[in-house]
């Protein structure tokens, strides 16, 4: 049995919502090196993925099978995002109503695990535990970077399900705002969940979560607190695409071709918001 080498980040379920329907997949935006924006159309097999994102390293106390160095992709990711998609598919369908409790939490683990699972945080964990637990002498450097990866990697799937963390998303008020005009439509990229309205920081308590489920539909979190109004609620609807632009790691999707709507200038979310760092 081969390992699957190709490990989205972003799930394929998700990016498909914005394939248009002439079959040419969705329409990605990105800066090329030389500063300059450039247009694809891609399928969602083709972006938000590294290969072995999350295969885990034989340590040289035992030889995993092949299987077992693709567990958190097969067993772990496969079964959240199969979870998660058809919890998707009933809340574009049904909407928040027609999701049971079991079907919620999935979702809400699925929400826990685009805060975790990106590439950038990895990284960031792992640096983090070379610092606290650095190399010895006696313990080579190679094992010792194989043993410091392969433990965030599991401690990221702790993290993901961590009992705790899925019932503070349970508790939060969830709405679901949909776009009733034609030409205005929410943008995605390969960082669609903004946390806290694109203000959190490593320290700040997670308040507010927002996440596009489709071009015309929009989940929010938020806290139950007083500031979180409906019309807060109707702002960060109109805010969300651009906020989604200024952080988009590389790729910033839409289901066509950018043109400016009713109420959000995407042209101009195209050419000054599509962060100048972002880099193929």
């Amino acid at each position: 049995m081969s390992a699957a080498h190709r490990h989205h980040f972003v799930p394929q379920f998700y990016l498909r919502e914005w394939h248009d329907p002439d079959g040419g997949g969705f329409w990605l935006y990105y800066r090329d090196r030389n500063g300059k924006i450039r247009l694809r159309r891609r399928p969602a097999k083709s972006v938000a993925y590294l290969d072995d994102l999350y295969s885990l390293i034989p340590d040289g106390l035992t030889t995993p099978s092949t299987v077992e160095v693709d567990l958190v992709e097969t067993a772990f990711f496969s079964k959240v995002d199969h979870l998660a998609a058809k919890a998707h598919a009933k809340l574009l369908c049904g909407g928040l109503g027609s999701l049971d409790v079991e079907e919620k939490s999935s979702f809400a683990i699925f929400l826990i695990s685009l805060t975790l699972r990106h590439p950038a945080e990895i990284e960031k964990n792992i640096a983090h535990a070379q610092q606290l637990f650095p190399a010895s002498p006696k313990n080579g450097l190679d094992r010792h970077s194989t043993l410091i990866r392969n433990t965030v990697l599991k401690t990221m799937v702790e993290s993901i399900v961590d009992p705790q963390f899925v019932h503070y998303l349970l508790s939060m008020r969830w709405c679901l705002v949909s776009i009733p005009f034609e030409e205005e439509h929410f943008l995605t990229s390969d960082k669609p969940l903004l946390i806290n309205g694109g203000k959190d920081t490593p320290d700040s308590p997670i308040l507010l979560l927002s996440i596009a489920l489709s071009p015309k539909k929009l989940l929010i979190l938020h806290a139950e607190d007083e500031q979180f109004t409906d019309d807060f609620v109707r702002t960060l609807a109109i805010l969300h695409s651009p906020l989604i632009a200024e952080r988009a790691e590389k790729h910033l999707i839409s289901a066509k071709q950018i043109k400016n709507g009713r109420f959000v200038q995407y042209e101009k979310i195209i050419t000054e918001m599509l962060g100048t760092s972002n880099k193929l």
